[in-house]
């Protein structure tokens, strides 16, 4: 997807950077005494108009065990206008097979806390359910949602 987005961004001369980051271990800064290259936290801090977090969330929240109000202010740490992040209930297929017997650690996740968790950090523009998903996506100028 991400190749794909960098092909269509290139051929239009969009000002759009696709990245991959593993965002639970991000690249370190390096060099001499660490100062060379700062990590790429450091280099994102405020560097994007918009954040992109499909399909990202419920693999932090699971698989890395990262707090969702974490997440949610590293994502508004590094846009400066709007955040779009794709909210997966515990419900979904996904997610169960990520949590593999340990569902009861997101027994009170749902779209009600997750919006709350958003509002600490954003201001919800919109909200929509897509037809027949489970899923849910906020944006920022603060977040608006879609599940």
């Amino acid at each position: 997807m991400v190749g794909s987005v960098w092909r269509v961004a290139r051929a239009r001369n969009l000002n759009i950077l696709p990245l991959v980051v593993n965002l639970a271990c991000p690249t370190p800064s390096m060099g001499w005494r660490s100062a060379e290259w700062p990590s790429f936290l450091d280099r994102a801090n405020g560097a994007f108009d918009c954040v992109l977090m499909l399909a990202v969330l419920h693999h932090l929240l699971v698989t890395e065990r990262v707090p969702l109000d974490e997440i949610l202010d590293l994502a508004a740490g590094i846009t400066t206008h709007f955040a779009i992040i794709e909210f997966i209930e515990p419900s979904d297929s996904m997610f169960k097979r990520l949590t593999r017997g340990r569902e009861h650690l997101h027994a009170g996740l749902n779209p009600t806390v997750f919006e709350a968790s958003c509002r600490r950090h954003f201001e919800i523009v919109r909200s929509e359910r897509l037809p027949s998903s489970e899923r849910t996506v906020p944006n920022r100028q603060g977040i608006g949602w879609q599940v």
